[in-house]
């Protein structure tokens, strides 16, 4: 059984291969004994999935019919082979004491061009999607509350805590930040600092961006294949958006750190991603940003060689989404001071990062609301100079959010740096 999420891009890269397996093993006529090849999605079946105990995407589990009726399936045994057929059916093979030869013939190995007119590339965006920044949020927050295991224990509880108070300083919206003021003041309720074993489960009945909010059909973030882009885009795109938003704007950048690496490290279950996302994040360059600029560029930076790695993958796989190949961003279309010009042919994009911030400043922090076009109050304060935005609500919630960080002993290395930079300042206590 391989229990996974559509959305996650490891499962994605993963599918082929069990697929090819399913296939093979659902080959009539049957031999003995039989094999029962089966997916769980546990984006929409979370319940299920945390009877299994799975925290982390793709997990394949195997047993007898017996151990899966059970439901929690402690005799399960987990595979943690390479992830390929040859690989997953020699383990079965194992197990049931045979010895599989996989000779499935390659079906469309080799398909003929298509006949079918060429899809023309989309535009690109001139600035965030809102709509999809909104649906990550209501995304994250449901996986996250519903993630079973991994609500267990103090540093889930702080890395909770800190994406919704990030989520509280600088979403985009009204509705979201509402919301997660209600969460924050019910949170000692909810989830006490005493109970390790994760929250009450009336948490999952707040609306993190309110009753009349809901997800929605992707817009930007829109694949042309099955389950291509989606979730992961959203996530990114808001990402992106906390980072240019984030308070104060000369030392938000480490409060960012800490509450986007506790998300990813501790609610993000694709494991594969998450490892390369963590290990980015726990490099020196992470552990110095501080300012808004910092963390603006950091995750650009970090967006960027995600894409680049992905390139290459679906360079040889050639199971990406052809209408949207992974790219190094922005492009020259959108921003033609962002790149410097090429040393050499087909050589590496050199960047102009001062022009990066100022297009990500636009981008990213030019909406709020939906209700204002152009690029905003907010944008238009940080290209002037990316001077603090000296509101009172700002300042108050800064206050909050340092607090809760205050309050934390023995957390990750980020979070110590992001104390010891908000204690000299007493504009922030």
């Amino acid at each position: 059984m391989e229990f996974y999420a559509h959305w996650c891009p490891s499962c994605q890269h993963f599918q082929p291969a069990y697929e090819k397996v399913a296939a093979y093993l659902n080959k009539e006529p049957r031999t003995p004994p039989e094999v029962v090849v089966a997916r769980v999605d546990c984006a929409s079946e979370s319940a299920l999935c945390n009877r299994f105990h799975i925290t982390h995407y793709p997990t394949v589990k195997g047993g007898r019919p017996s151990d899966f009726d059970l439901g929690a399936g402690e005799n399960l045994e987990v595979w943690n082979g390479e992830r390929t057929a040859e690989g997953l059916l020699g383990w079965l093979g194992e197990k049931v004491g045979r010895k599989y030869d996989l000779n499935v013939p390659r079906e469309h190995a080799e398909e003929q061009p298509s006949s079918a007119p060429a899809r023309k590339a989309p535009r690109h965006p001139t600035q965030v999607d809102l709509a999809d920044v909104t649906s990550a949020t209501l995304l994250a927050f449901q996986y996250m509350v519903n993630s079973g295991d991994l609500l267990a224990g103090l540093e889930s509880r702080q890395a909770f805590i800190d994406f919704v108070d990030m989520l509280l300083l600088s979403h985009p919206t009204d509705s979201c930040r509402a919301g997660c003021a209600l969460v924050k003041g019910a949170i000692h309720q909810l989830w006490p600092p005493t109970q390790t074993t994760g929250p009450s489960p009336q948490i999952r009945e707040y609306q993190i961006c309110g009753m009349d909010t809901h997800v929605q059909d992707w817009h930007s973030c829109k694949g042309t294949k099955p389950n291509s882009r989606g979730y992961t885009c959203g996530l990114w795109m808001l990402f992106h958006t906390l980072a240019v938003r984030t308070e104060p704007a000369d030392r938000g950048g480490a409060l960012w750190m800490t509450a986007v690496r506790g998300f990813v490290q501790h609610f993000f279950q694709c494991s594969e991603c998450a490892a390369h996302f963590v290990e980015m994040a726990s490099q020196e360059a992470a552990a110095q940003v501080t300012s808004r600029r910092d963390a603006a560029l950091w995750i650009w930076r970090a967006h960027n060689r995600v894409n680049k790695r992905l390139a290459e993958h679906e360079s040889t796989a050639h199971d990406g989404d052809p209408a949207y190949p992974h790219e190094q961003w922005p492009p020259a279309a959108l921003c033609p001071l962002c790149r410097l010009p090429a040393l050499e042919e087909g050589g590496e994009a050199q960047w102009n990062e001062d022009e990066v911030y100022r297009f990500l400043v636009k981008f990213y922090g030019g909406v709020a609301d939906g209700k204002r076009t152009g690029l905003g109050l907010l944008g238009r304060k940080q290209l002037a100079g990316d001077r603090r935005v000296s509101h009172t609500s700002v300042i108050t919630n800064a206050a909050i959010f340092c607090a809760v960080v205050g309050g934390l002993s023995g957390a990750y290395r980020l979070r110590r740096v992001a104390l010891m930079r908000l204690r000299k300042s007493p504009s922030a206590l």
